[in-house]
Formats: C-alpha cells, sequence, structure tokens
C-alpha cells in the first residue's frame, strides 16, 4: 500500500520486505492477515484451509522487534487466525519470502521436491514455512537441528495426501545439511536486509503515542491500558493471538478490539530463585522456553511441564496464543486446557488487575472461586507467578486425546509431590514418604443434573478442572506404597464426576482413563522396588505411558524398469513442484483473487425437515459491503443438479431437509462481510405434523421404512444369489448366526474446500473455474441452472487441491450457485466454502450396518456366507449409492465362496448427503469381509493368516467364469431386484496396443461374484507368500506373545490382511498441440488431483513423441512439454476423474495423440547435434512461416482412449470396426499389509509400531508418484481406523465433529513408525496401459490390517484382564434376586468366590426364563421412569451376556452353549471359539480402544493383588507358628 507521510499512528508491517499501511479506523484492521496477504498482495502461497489454526496452511514468520531490548523475537503463527491490526510493526514472511522461482528456491523448497514430498500441494506451502522456521529457531537457539525437533515443528501441520512419510524424509535431509546459518536465509530477507529500519522507528515512535479510543486501539503501557477498560463503552475483545477464534467462532463483533501485545508489563518473563514470573502476554511458546531454559538451568519440575505443554495446540497456536488468554478461555468458555491443570500442581499464582483492583488468586479460585472477575472486560490476567519447585518435587502430567499431538484433552492429569526419603520407616515398601501431593484432573463434568426423558433435559456437562482431595489425602503424610497409590486410585472415583459427551466420550471412559494415568504417574516410583513380589512388579512394570510417538522412518522398494520406455517408468519429479512448494502454483481458491469481485457466503439449515416459512434477508442487506441475497427465487433454469443419481437442489425451497442444507447465498465485496451478512439473515421454520420426525439413524430408517432405489433396480431390494447359503450354513458343522457389524463414515477433508468462481460472459454466457473432478458435471449443472445451452458455459480447472470423490457430484451445486450469484450480480463471484461449512453440507462416506451368517468347518474354511446390509445415504442420493453398488461385486474380494448370499438397501435419512470417497464400497466390502475372516478365525481356533489362507481363490486354468446377471424368473413376487450367477464362457481382453504386446489367449479366472480376469494377474498367493517371509511374521508373532505375558497393561497386536481391487480405465480425450518453437502443450480431459497425472502425461509425451529423434537423442526433452488447463471448450466430455484409473486412461489418449503427430512428422524428420536441435529443425521445415503462413501439416491432434482393448491388427478401434472380443481394459489387482500395534489398555491410547506394505503396480509409470499414492492411502486408512470419527447430534441431526477442533486426520507422529512398501516384482499388467496398474485406491485396502492389529491387541487385553477386576456395571432392569445374582457373578475373584458360583449354579438349576423375569421386572421400574420400552432390550443381553460369560469363567459348559457374542452373533452349539469376540468397528479412537478392553478396574486388579499377597504372607505366618 502506498506510503504517506505523517501517518505513523497507522498500522505499519512488512510482507517479505515490501512495506504495508492500514488506517487503524479502516475496517481492514479487522481482517485477518490471511485475507489480507491472499486479497492484498500478488502472495497466493498462504493458503486458507481450515480457518481454525489446525492445520498449518496458513503459515507465515513473524519477526517482532523489542524497543527495551533491541532485539528481534522470531516465530511462525497461523495467519488465519491473526488480525492486520495485531502485525502493526512486524515484518512478516510468506513461502514466497522464502524462495521463489524469480529470486531461487529455497533448500527446504528443493527437498521438498526431490523428496515426493507432495502431492496436491495445498498444504505444502505451510509445511515448507513450517519447516524453514523450525531449523531457524533451532539456529536461534544455539542448538543443530535434529529431525525430532524439526518434526515438533511440524506439529501444527496436517496433510491429507503424501502419508508424511517423505515429509518426513525431506526434514531428515535438511537436518544434514552442512551449513545451518545458510538455511535460515531467506530471499525477501537478503532483498530487505535485517529488521527494516522504517519498522524499528515506527515500533520506536509508537511507544510514546497516547492511546486512542476506537475499533483498533494498541495501548503501550498496563495503565493506558486500564484506563482505557475502565473509559470504553460497549463490547471489549482483549487482542493477542486470537487463537480462541479458531475454536468460538460464534463470536460476535465486538465495538473495541485492543491489542495487548504492545503492554512490557504484559510481555514481562524472568527467572529467579523465588521462580518465573510470566506477564500475562506472554506466549505459550516463550513460556515452554523458560521452563526449559538452556543447559540444565531450570528445575527437573520445570522440564516435565514444559514437556506436558508442549502437546498443546500446534507449534503455529503455540506462539501467538499467550498465558492470559488462555486462562481467561478455561475460566468462560470452559476450555480443554493442559496448561490450567500443570500451573496448579506447580503452585502457581495469577495476578488479575483493573484500574480499581488487583487481586493476586490461586489458579483454581480465579476460576471458579471468584465469580463476579469481569476478566476480558474492565479486569485483565496481569501476570502468573510460577514458584521455585521445592527439593524432591516430583512432577507428571499427561493428556489424552484423539491424537497425540494439536488436538485438545479428552481426559489431563497432572501431579506434584514433595517426596522425603529421611522420614520413611523403615519396614516401608519404598525408601519414600508423600509428603506433599496434589492431583488435578481435568474432565468433562456433570454441572447440572437432568432427568433424561423429563422437561430438565439431559445432564448438562462441561469441562472442569478438579482437585482430588480424596486421592491426595491417601497419599499425603504416608510412604510411597502399593497400598497407598490403590488407596488414591480408589478414592479418585469420588473426586471427580465425569458425563457423557456429545463428542463420544463415555463416563466410564472417563473414569477408568483417569484411573489409569493416576497409576501411570505413581508406578515409575514403584516399580523397581526389590521388596515387590513378582505379580505387582509385573502390574507396575508397564503401567507408564507410552510417551512421544517418535519419528518414522521406513524402506520404499520398487522394480526397475526405466529402460522399456524411458522416460516413462522413471522417478520423473513431479510437474511444477518447485511452483508448490514456493506457492507460486493457483488453485482456483487462488486464481483471480483480490480483484473487484465478489464473495459468497451461504446461509444454512439449522433444522432438519422442516418448511421454510419466511427468510428475510433484510439486517443483512444493511451490512457495509453486503451486495445482494441470492435463494431459489433467483435462479433462472432449474434448481436442481442433476447427473448420475445427484438430485439435491441449489438451494432449498419451500422446505429443508437436513441440517446444513444451503438456503441462499449472501453476496459482498469482502469475505469478511459477506459472514457478518450471512450471521443476520432470519430463517422462520414450521414443522407440520406431516412432515414428520427427522429420520437420524439407519436403525430409525429401517423402522420407517425409508429407502432408495438404487439406480438401475426397480426395487428397493438389490438380492444376489450364489448357491443355497441358507442350506449349506444349517448343515455345517459350525456356524455364526446374526453377527452384527457396523463401518463408520468419513470426511473427505480434502485442503482445498470445495470452490467456485463464476464470471459472466458475453451473450448471457458464463466461465466457471471449478475445483472439480468432473468439468463435465460443473458445465452441466451451471447451464441446468442458469437455462442456457452447455456450449455457453465454458469450464475450467488447472489442479485441484485434493478431493478423494468429494468433488465429483458435489462440486456441482456450488458451481451452480456462484454461476446464479454471478448473472444476477453482473459480476465475478467467488464462492469458496469454510471448512466449517464444506463438512456441514457435504457428506463423506456412507454408514454402513451389516448382519452375517457363516457357515463353516473346523478347519477354518468357509462353506457359506450370508450378508444383509444396510447403506446410509442422506436426504438426497447423490453418488452415496456407489458403496452399495460396489459392494455387491466386490464384497467376495480374493476368496472363494460357493453359497453367498447378499441382501442389500440402501437407506434414506435428514443427514447431509453422503457421496463416493477413496475406495468406495471396497473399503466396505474388505472391512466386512476381514472381519469375518477374524470372526471364522476365533470360532474355528485356527490362525487368521491359515484361515484367509485357506479361503483364497483358487487359480484355475480356463476354468469357467461365472457372470452376473439380471434375472426375472428368480425375481419373488415382491418385486425386489435379485441377481443370480451362472457359469458362462467369456472371451479374454485383448492386448496392449502400447507396446505391440503379443496377445495371448491366457487363463481365466473369476471371483465368486463373477469378475472375470485373466489368471496371470492372480498374483495374492505370490504376494501373501513373499509378505509373510519379509515382514518375518511367525516370529513377530512369537515375540509379540512373550512381549504381552511380560507386560500387564501394554498388549501387542498383528495382523496381515490381503484386498483386491477392480480396476477400469475410463474412456478419455486428450489434445496435444505443437507450436512453431518446438513447444508441446497437452490438454487433457482428466484433472490433476495430487496423483500425478500431468506428470505423467508429460513421461508418455515425451516417450511418443521421442520416436521421431535419432535413438541416441531419445526421449524428447520433458521441459519442451507443458501441461495446460483443462477446459471445456478444448477437451470436452472428459468424464469424471476417479477410480485411481484416470492416469492410465489419459496416458493412453495422449499417446494415440502423440501417435497421429509422429505419423505426421514423419516424413519431415532432421537430425541435430542434440535432441532439442534435431526436434526443433523437424517443426522448422513444416512451420517456417510463422506468423504468416500455417504449417504444413496438422501439428494438433486429439487422442481418444475408448476403455477397450484390440484385437485388430490394424489397430483399428474396435469399438468401429467391429472386432470381435473387444471389452472394457477392466483388471484386478492385489496387495497385502502387516501391520505391528502396541496399546496401552489403561489409557486407550495406541502406537502403530511398524506396517509392511506389499502392492501389486504393475509396471508403473512413475514409482515415487504411485509410492506416494500407496502410502498416501495406507494413513487415510488409518485416519478411518483411528481417529476420524464422524459424529452428529442424536437430536437434530447437527454434525458436531464440523472442523479441524475436532474431526482429527493424522498427523505426521500418527503413522507407523517402521513404514514399508515394497512394489511386486514381474507382475506387468500385458493388455493395460504401459504395464500399469492402479495404485491410490487399492492401498487404502490395505489399511483393514491396522484395524484387526488392534482388534488383536485389544482381545490379549481382555484376555489379561478376564473374570478379575470387572467393573459392576449394573443395569437398572436388575432389581431383587436377579441384581444380587448379577453382582454375584461380578465378584469371580474376591471373597466369596465359591459362594458367588453356588449361587449362580442354583440360579441355572432353576432354569428361569431370564428374558421374561428380567422384562417383568424391568417394566415396572420403567413406568415409574417414563423409559421408553426399546431401552430393557439392551439390559437383558448385558444381563445374560454377563451370566454366560460368568459360566464360561466357572467352567459350566452348558451355560456357554448358544452364549450370545459381544458383537450380538449366535455361536452354533458345535463351535470352539467363545462369546468373547472382540468386533471393532472403526474408527477404534482412543474412547473405543479403551472401552473394547473391556469395564475393568486398574484398582480392583491391584487390590485383587494385593489381598493375594497379604493372605500369602499370613498363611504363611499361621504355618510357621504351627511350627
Amino acid at each position: 500500500m502506498v506510503m504517506t507521510a505523517g501517518m505513523s499512528d497507522d498500522v505499519l508491517f512488512c510482507i517479505n520486505g515490501t512495506e504495508h499501511r492500514v488506517k487503524r479506523d479502516s475496517e481492514i484492521v479487522k481482517d485477518t492477515l490471511n485475507d489480507y496477504i491472499r486479497r492484498k498482495t500478488p502472495y497466493k502461497g498462504t493458503k486458507l484451509a481450515c480457518g481454525e489454526g489446525g492445520c498449518g496452511s496458513c503459515a507465515v514468520e513473524i519477526v517482532r522487534h523489542d524497543p527495551e531490548t533491541g532485539k528481534e523475537r522470531f516465530t511462525a503463527i497461523n495467519s488465519c487466525l491473526c488480525p492486520v491490526g495485531s502485525v502493526d510493526g512486524a515484518s512478516i514472511t510468506t513461502v514466497e519470502g522464502i524462495g521463489n522461482s524469480k529470486a531461487g528456491y529455497h533448500a527446504v523448497q528443493e527437498a521438498y521436491g526431490s523428496h515426493y514430498a507432495l502431492q496436491c500441494g495445498a498444504c505444502t506451502p505451510g509445511f515448507v514455512t513450517s519447516t524453514h522456521a523450525a531449523i531457524k529457531k533451532c539456529h536461534i537457539q544455539g542448538k543443530k537441528p535434529t529431525i525430532e525437533q524439526v518434526q515438533q515443528g511440524l506439529d501444527g501441520n496436517l496433510c491429507r495426501c503424501t502419508g508424511y512419510r517423505p515429509i518426513l524424509d525431506a526434514c531428515r535431509s535438511l537436518t544434514q545439511h552442512p551449513d545451518v546459518e545458510d538455511l535460515c536465509k531467506t530471499v525477501s530477507a537478503c532483498k530487505s536486509g535485517s529488521f527494516p529500519d522504517s519498522l524499528k522507528k515506527h515500533v520506536k515512535e509508537r511507544a510514546l503515542q497516547k492511546c486512542e479510543d476506537g475499533s483498533w486501539s494498541t495501548p503501550t503501557s498496563l495503565d493506558a491500558l486500564l484506563h482505557q477498560l475502565d473509559n470504553c463503552k460497549g463490547s471489549i475483545r482483549l487482542v493477542a493471538g486470537n487463537t480462541g477464534y479458531g475454536i468460538y467462532k460464534e463470536w460476535l463483533p465486538e465495538d473495541h478490539l485492543i491489542d495487548i501485545k504492545q503492554v512490557p508489563e504484559l510481555r514481562h518473563l524472568s527467572l529467579s530463585k523465588s521462580g518465573l514470573e510470566v506477564g500475562g502476554a506472554v506466549t505459550i511458546e516463550e513460556l515452554i522456553l523458560a521452563l526449559q531454559g538452556s543447559k540444565g538451568s531450570t528445575p527437573e519440575a520445570y522440564h516435565n511441564a514444559a514437556q506436558h505443554l508442549l502437546r498443546i495446540a500446534g507449534n503455529p497456536v503455540r506462539a501467538a496464543a499467550t498465558v492470559g488468554g488462555h486462562l481467561a478461555l478455561t475460566r468462560e468458555r470452559a476450555l480443554q486446557s493442559n496448561l490450567v491443570p500443570m500451573l496448579i500442581v506447580l503452585g502457581a499464582t495469577v495476578t488479575v488487575t483493573s484500574l480499581h483492583s488487583k487481586k493476586c488468586l490461586p489458579v483454581l479460585e480465579l476460576l471458579y472461586g471468584e465469580p463476579d472477575l469481569d476478566i476480558g472486560g474492565k479486569m485483565l490476567v496481569e501476570a502468573v507467578h510460577i514458584p521455585m519447585p521445592p527439593k524432591g518435587l516430583y512432577v507428571w502430567g499427561h493428556k489424552l486425546a484423539k491424537r497425540y499431538y494439536n488436538a485438545h484433552a479428552l481426559v489431563d492429569l497432572c501431579v506434584s509431590a514433595v517426596l522425603d526419603k529421611t522420614t520413611c520407616d523403615r519396614h516401608s515398601a519404598t525408601s519414600q514418604m508423600v509428603k506433599e501431593v496434589c492431583i488435578i484432573v481435568s474432565t468433562p463434568t456433570i454441572i447440572e443434573k437432568g432427568v433424561a426423558g423429563l422437561q430438565c433435559g439431559p445432564d448438562k456437562v462441561e469441562w472442569r478442572v478438579v482437585r482430588a482431595a480424596g486421592a491426595e489425602a491417601a497419599l499425603k503424610g504416608n510412604a510411597l506404597s502399593v497400598d497407598a497409590v490403590v488407596a488414591a486410585m480408589e478414592e479418585l472415583q469420588h473426586d471427580i464426576d465425569p458425563g457423557n459427551t456429545q463428542d463420544g466420550g463415555s463416563e466410564y471412559f472417563y473414569r477408568s482413563a483417569a484411573e489409569g494415568l493416576l497409576l501411570q504417574a505413581f508406578a515409575p516410583l514403584l516399580a523397581n522396588s526389590a521388596a515387590l513380589p513378582p505379580k505387582l512388579q509385573r502390574l507396575l512394570a508397564s503401567a507408564q505411558k507410552l510417551g512421544d510417538p517418535g519419528v518414522a522412518e521406513g524402506k520404499q522398494t520398487y522394480p526397475d524398469y526405466s529402460s522399456i520406455a524411458a522416460p516413462a517408468h522413471e522417478n520423473v519429479e513431479k510437474d511444477r513442484v518447485h511452483l508448490m512448494t514456493s506457492g507460486e502454483a493457483l488453485y482456483t481458491s487462488d486464481i483471480g483473487l483480490g480483484g473487484s469481485e465478489l464473495h459468497a457466503v451461504p446461509v444454512l439449515s439449522s433444522q432438519a425437515l422442516a418448511t421454510l416459512e419466511d427468510i428475510d434477508p433484510s439486517k443483512a442487506l444493511k451490512v457495509p459491503g453486503v451486495v445482494d441475497w441470492v435463494s431459489a427465487a433467483d435462479v433462472p433454469g432449474e434448481n436442481k443438479v442433476k447427473g448420475g443419481a445427484s438430485d439435491s437442489p441449489v438451494f432449498a425451497e419451500g422446505k429443508v431437509e437436513h441440517v446444513g442444507q444451503v438456503i441462499g447465498l449472501v453476496i459482498a465485496d469482502s469475505p469478511r462481510a459477506a459472514q457478518e451478512g450471512a450471521a443476520k439473515v432470519a430463517i422462520r421454520y414450521g414443522h407440520p405434523k406431516e412432515l414428520g420426525d427427522p429420520i437420524l439413524t439407519i436403525p430409525a430408517a429401517i423402522q420407517n421404512k425409508s429407502y432408495y432405489t438404487p439406480p438401475g433396480n426397480d426395487s428397493h431390494e438389490t438380492l444376489i444369489r450364489l448357491g443355497d447359503a441358507d442350506r449349506v450354513i444349517a448343515e455345517s458343522p459350525l456356524s455364526i448366526k446374526a453377527a452384527r457389524y457396523s463401518l463408520p463414515s468419513q470426511q473427505h477433508m480434502y485442503m482445498e474446500t470445495q470452490c467456485s468462481v463464476a464470471d459472466p460472459d458475453e451473450n448471457g454466457g458464463m466461465v466457471i473455474q471449478s475445483s472439480t473432478q468432473t468439468l463435465d458435471g460443473v458445465q452441466s449443472a451451471v447451464a441446468r441452472a442458469l437455462g442456457i445451452p452447455c456450449h455457453a458455459v465454458t469450464a475450467t480447472c488447472r489442479r485441484v487441491g485434493g478431493a478423494f470423490g468429494g468433488k465429483v457430484a458435489r462440486s456441482m451445486p456450488v458451481a451452480a450457485a456462484a454461476a446464479v450469484a454471478a448473472a444476477k450480480t453482473g459480476r465475478r463471484v467467488r464462492y469458496s466454502l469454510s471448512r466449517n461449512d464444506d463438512m456441514r453440507i457435504n457428506g463423506g462416506r456412507s454408514e454402513t450396518m451389516v448382519e452375517y451368517d457363516v457357515g463353516l468347518k473346523p478347519t477354518g474354511e468357509i462353506t457359506a456366507l450370508n450378508i444383509r446390509g444396510y447403506f446410509l445415504c442422506g436426504a438426497f442420493l447423490d453418488l452415496g449409492f456407489n458403496d452399495m453398488m460396489v459392494l455387491k461385486q466386490g464384497v467376495d474380494q480374493a476368496y472363494d465362496f460357493k453359497h453367498l448370499s447378499l441382501d442389500l438397501y440402501i437407506v434414506r435419512t435428514n443427514l447431509n448427503p453422503r457421496t463416493i470417497m477413496r475406495s468406495p464400497g471396497f473399503i466396505n466390502s474388505v472391512m466386512i469381509i476381514e472381519q469375518i475372516m477374524e470372526h471364522v478365525a476365533e470360532v474355528s481356533g485356527v490362525d487368521p493368516v491359515d484361515v484367509r489362507r485357506l479361503n483364497f481363490l483358487k487359480a484355475y486354468p480356463l476354468a469357467p467364469t461365472p457372470q452376473l446377471h439380471s434375472s426375472a424368473a428368480a425375481r419373488p413376487s415382491s418385486g425386489n431386484t435379485t441377481q443370480e450367477v451362472e457359469p458362462v464362457q467369456r472371451k479374454p481382453f485383448g492386448c496392449n496396443r502400447l507396446h505391440q504386446w503379443p496377445t495371448p489367449s491366457p487363463a481365466l479366472m473369476s471371483t465368486s461374484l463373477g469378475r472375470m480376469f485373466e489368471a496371470d494377474l492372480f498374483t495374492l498367493p505370490r504376494i501373501w507368500a513373499e509378505l509373510l517371509k519379509d515382514c518375518d511374521y511367525y516370529k513377530r508373532l512369537d515375540d509379540i506373545q512373550a512381549f504381552n505375558q511380560e507386560h500387564a497393561w501394554r498388549k501387542r497386536g498383528i495382523s496381515i490382511t490381503p484386498c483386491r481391487f477392480d480396476a477400469a480405465p475410463p474412456p478419455i480425450s486428450a489434445s496435444v498441440s505443437i507450436y512453431a518453437d518446438g513447444s508441446v502443450l497437452i490438454v487433457s480431459g482428466g484433472q490433476e488431483m495430487g496423483q500425478g497425472l500431468h506428470t505423467k502425461l508429460k513421461q508418455i509425451a515425451s516417450y511418443e513423441l521421442g520416436k521421431l529423434l535419432p535413438e541416441n537423442q531419445r526421449p524428447l526433452p520433458l521441459d519442451l512439454v507443458r501441461i495446460g488447463d483443462s477446459r471445456s471448450d478444448v477437451v470436452p466430455n472428459g468424464g469424471p476423474s476417479w477410480s485411481s484409473t484416470t492416469s492410465e486412461a489419459a496416458v493412453a489418449s495422449v499417446s494415440e495423440a502423440c501417435k497421429q503427430l509422429v505419423k505426421n512428422l514423419a516424413p519431415h524428420t532432421q537430425e541435430g547435434e542434440h535432441a532439442k536441435d534435431t526436434w526443433r529443425s523437424t517443426i522448422a521445415t513444416v512451420h517456417a512461416d510463422v506468423g504468416y503462413g500455417p504449417a504444413m501439416v496438422m501439428l494438433s491432434a486429439y487422442g481418444y482412449f475408448d476403455g477397450k482393448t484390440r484385437d485388430d491388427p490394424g489397430g483399428r478401434s474396435a469399438a468401429i470396426t467391429g472386432v470381435k472380443g473387444a471389452e472394457p481394459l477392466a483388471y484386478c489387482t492385489f496387495g497385502a499389509a502387516c501391520t505391528e500395534v502396541e496399546l496401552d489398555m489403561l489409557t486407550g491410547e495406541q502406537r502403530i509400531l511398524r506396517s509392511d506394505i506389499l502392492f501389486d503396480c504393475g509396471r508403473s509409470i512413475n514409482p515415487a508418484l504411485d509410492m506416494g499414492q500407496v502410502e498416501g492411502a495406507f494413513i487415510q486408512g488409518l485416519g478411518l481406523f483411528t481417529s476420524e470419527e464422524v459424529i452428529t447430534d442424536e437430536n437434530t441431526g447437527r454434525l458436531i465433529t464440523d472442523g479441524t477442533w475436532e474431526y482429527k486426520i493424522p498427523a505426521a507422529t500418527c503413522i507407523p513408525r517402521q513404514f514399508n512398501a515394497t512394489f511386486l516384482k514381474d507382475s506387468p499388467n500385458r493388455r493395460g496401459v504401459m504395464g500399469s496398474k492402479a495404485s491410490g485406491e487399492p492401498s487404502l485396502l490395505l489399511s483393514v490390517s491396522i484395524l484387526h492389529a488392534l482388534r488383536a491387541a485389544v482381545k490379549a487385553a481382555r484376555q489379561e484382564v478376564s473374570g478379575c477386576g470387572r467393573q459392576s456395571a449394573v443395569p437398572p432392569c436388575c432389581t431383587g434376586q436377579y441384581r444380587s445374582v448379577y453382582e454375584d457373578l461380578l465378584r469371580l475373584d474376591g471373597p466369596g468366590r465359591h459362594e458367588s458360583a453356588a449361587s449362580f449354579r442354583h440360579f441355572l438349576a432353576a432354569d428361569h426364563d431370564v428374558s421374561e423375569k428380567v422384562n417383568l421386572s424391568y417394566a415396572s421400574s420403567a413406568a415409574v421412569q417414563n423409559d421408553t420400552p426399546k431401552d430393557f432390550t439392551a439390559c437383558v443381553a448385558d444381563l445374560r451376556h454377563a451370566m454366560f460369560h460368568a459360566a464360561h469363567c466357572l467352567g459350566i459348559s452348558s451355560a456357554a452353549q448358544g452364549a450370545r457374542c459381544v458383537d450380538g452373533s449366535k455361536v452354533g452349539a458345535g463351535s470352539k471359539g467363545d462369546e468373547d469376540f472382540v468386533a471393532l468397528p472403526g474408527p477404534a479412537s482412543i474412547v473405543r480402544l479403551k472401552e473394547a478392553c473391556g469395564p475393568f478396574s486398574a484398582a480392583k486388579i491391584l487390590r485383587a493383588a494385593l489381598d493375594e499377597e497379604h493372605l500369602s504372607h499370613a498363611m504363611g505366618d499361621w504355618v510357621l507358628m504351627q511350627h
């Protein structure tokens, strides 16, 4: 911005060395720094991916100058949370300022490029910035950066594509750089030197200015600040880091924003003999550094505290968030803090100040003891005093969260204890006495009791920090012993009062996890005592937290085929990779940003299934900057998006179907004005009885018969019959019946949210730039909405910032809405969804509920299988049906089933539309079938590896191949759709025309459900054998069993699972043009989404066009080839880019076009000294008169791949010539993965120790890119199975996990510590494209090995606690004698064991009908409590399960007959398995894993061990007395 004299009171800052001035009284100071950089400067590399400080894509480096010390403070922050006004006096460096194409790329950027550490690239600028900042911080602190420190610097960054391994490899290479100082440099710093003198002068002048009231002010003394607070009229918000806005987005705009970072008294930070004095505006990062000290200058207690605080949020948040702000949010907003508990155990006090008073309070009193304190109003947190720890102070802290880093606490426990060895009694178990102790537990706590079913509603639960007085009393003044710790654990349950929470946490989890943490806090002090007996020693030795996840490393192995068709099959660097690492690569959300365009923000429905009685945008239209309101009434064409099965409206009309449905758009000249306007649109809903209640679950949909009819069906039922499954199951020696399993949803979480930019064109046309996987779909949707022909709509896309299936159908309504707004306003409109809105509007995978019956032999061979599946779709069908359509052909996977029955249904709910996501249907298939394999292994007692191998498909040469077909004769009278399977003969596929390989007549194979493929593609037996050997499976299995025997609380598990993926490259077109200078432009119908499509197209073009060069000059240099934007007016009808096969198809189409060009130019070839000279000479011979005459031959060509193979030796298209046998190029690819995990059963935490992948990628066109696809997909599966929990409000359907605060995709520290991936050798797809096979989606299926490794660990955990220490969770229905019997069953290992056994045997002998008696008992209590009848069903099941489990433990075989499994199934009478089969539906989050380990009490187990020891001593004393 232009610098003006006499404006020293303006906000002044630098971006990449260039000064920017903003009027302090302008609205711009309230904009985010991210918005300013992206709209007011040329720099678009600083992305906006979440707006919450949760992903790091918006990271920038910032330097501030301290006029008092003359020093500079350097850090990196999230620009999406930072207001422009708060960077006054700062120097900011964006990713372009670190390095760029003009000034030169930085070593960090080059490392990311050379290590293939990016795919879509949308997150890469943030990673580069954070990596550079981490290295520079180490250098400033006088440390040589290590990979551990750099990874710590990335703890606030997320990537959805790469799987992180190549990112860590890039960082590891940088830590070995010989010149760290050189790494710290940036091109912008070289340009501007050190901190700009103009900023130093400005900072100095600002310190002398008088603070003025206004919408934004920056006081420079505490006195000035307090006077301003006292005099302010209206609402106030103190601004420092502003990180709270990332969580609490409902904050209303305040009248006064006061920046407190320039107040020296609040920035004070000093260490003295009395302790650490911390100003309220000191950042958490600065506090951590002060606690760490340098070279051991601070006590160990401080160091332990610093380690605990390092888990607060991510690095950029810790660098901005202040201690005072954190305390204020904990007090006012119940922030899930792990700073507060640690401050309390350190004995910290807080000074709060106003103009008229000052108080020094303990932290707990600040939070809950002084309700009238006006913190954030007239009063603020001035300082925190952390006293110097006394001698012998032991400090321990740990938090449990959905992810180790960058995730809020679920439970936090901190302990401090003063231990004195001198006063301890010599007979004590240890040599330490607990003189003082402080135990702080933080959990969601019931603060107001409710009564379910009554008007007062359920319990009100809020995060609370609690001092565990009872637990402290059990320890204080006593010797530190196992008895004392167990007593403290028992008392802890009385100290806390947790409740169930909407985010999936349960009271049991919070109680049990807190108990486990308390044990882990003191166990390290007890475990090494020689006086402990072996049993107690074992229980204490493994009662320690898992600790930091460490840094992952791995090995990637792939065969070298580079000599076949160079540069194809080579590791060619990703196209424009350095533009991505420097942030100069543009996405739809970047293109044209910052002009006179308008911005659209949606108004979403807050209710499901309601009429729209009134929509009033009048208040919104009065907001400064708001231009218009757009709704269904403004759609000139059809208010409906159609294409495939998509049927959703552009805007809601008349009624809303789900929470999050788009009602309309507020159009404004800035994003912030549009957001403020959207918040002011008033909606009045109606709820007529005829609409009924919203349907929000699969069971509710089944009950209401709410089904969709799948495309192509004539009924909502899809029935598949192979053989006679019911009869065979009934006749099988073993069976599993009515087993239930559920499969979770998953959000796409692409880094670039849905975005479209609409530009009105002449004659009523529209140019639409869209982040989409389907230009055709976008073009059609826009044309339909505007009521114009498709030729009047030009749809374009350069690259997509991640998609995973979410930008096929779901990109269409975004584009259509933007076009309607542009048509109405006559101006360019940018419609870019916020992260929260994107997740609320667009659903992910379809949840699936299945029930299965299995017949099997004692060997583990499956004789027959029945599966009943229900797939959840939302209020509109969209593409969610695809999961069912794929599953009906792929659920058999690579297994041989002679008798198989499928009953499949798609249910309609009032939730946001579900759509396709990576490996749709296939991941459902693998989850179901591998669950069944595990269940069969449990029941038969056979190793799961052997069960799988036994049931694999068999390779029968020239075997008859079954085919699915619709059979009208087989359809029941209900009109449902039934498909029967019968054997037919099929002709083999054609040859690979790209290499003119011969066309053999291969042996054919068929899957159980009729998928035909060549037998030479069935590489699974080889994969299985090689992986078992290479990963040393059986030895590791023995090691795991030994580990589990040694460790009481830690359990390991291992699993190896296979996969089959069906691929069929789709028809697609491409345009290839050669220009007069020899440069080549390719425009493809496929979209680049990170999979490397553009790079592979350049490789194949270089190979094919290189045939015009002499052999010694081949291939054509890659820098002559450029990929243009995909455009519907250049290459129309491209179809969707999906299923991991678009790259193959696009390569084939470019190959066809290049072959045409080679044929055209072959008669005119020339020779030169080198490749470029030869090439340019050849082109010059046919296009010499540039600009004045056309080329002599056609230098442009369209290539079309029709998705089919050819048998015609003449090379003519089979589709045209009618060559017999031409068929779709469909094939199967296979893989397997082995994963080992470790589980802490005290807390539910887990670590993925190792994963080995062996995958058949054929002859990869670019092995490094495909390896990235394999690893990235595997880690996306890791998220599905461990942390990505989609949670909706059970009453309204509102999405709770609508952002990075609650929805946790994997971070770099989540991936396997040892991550190995190998491509199978010598397995080309000879009838495919370049011998390649799909990579990006099949490898997701291999992540199921993670889930079953966790299942194995949970099983070991349940076996550890089986029959002892289980908590008594008596169902409310169990009254009178039934309650006493229930309690008896839970006391099997305590006193009275024999009495319990006798009582239970008597109960069984009485032949009571348990169900009937319990139902009668429950009926009376239900009448009083007004409960619903459905509740007692679960209670009865719980009671029965407890009784049968107890009978099994007591050895009463009759009770085990027909026992109900944990997942609700019945094991047949002849079964070898027990009823405790562990089913992990996923995601196996920390909460679910803890619950799956069983309702045990660690305190009770320890107490039982103590009692046993005491009894042993008593018996010994009695024997001695007898002698």
